[in-house]
């Protein structure tokens, strides 16, 4: 058990950690911008890089067949919307709201980004 814990922490941390870097990226652009700083497009482009990969990450947990990680990944994102129970003592109603985040965060992404290819592919 204790190495599952182990990997339950790493994955909430990886995920709190990319949840961050996309919050200072996007406070970097928001005050670079309002100081006329226009050369930091490359950090907007990390910064939805990050943001697509922390969305499609609980999914392809699921699909997996790992959703206690999905649950960690989650959790590092809101810690106070997933608990840090373990998996087996989880209700029915919070393993749904795992499989049901994680889903519907994966589905909303790849819509996105299949909407976008199909403008980009118009254009």
């Amino acid at each position: 058990m204790q190495n599952s814990e182990s990997i339950f922490q790493k994955f909430m941390l990886i995920s709190r950690n990319i949840f961050f870097l996309i919050f200072l990226f996007i406070l970097i652009v928001v005050f670079s911008g309002m100081f006329g700083i226009t050369w930091l497009g490359w950090i907007e482009s990390i910064s939805v890089f990050l943001i697509f990969v922390s969305l499609v990450t609980p999914g392809i947990l699921v699909l997996l067949k790992v959703p206690w990680l999905a649950q960690a990944w989650l959790r590092g994102i809101n810690p106070f919307g997933f608990p840090a129970t373990p998996w087996e003592q989880l209700s029915t109603g919070a393993k749904f709201s795992v499989y049901f985040s994680s889903i519907l965060s994966s589905a909303s992404i790849i819509i996105i980004i299949i909407v976008f290819a199909f403008r980009y592919i118009q254009k």
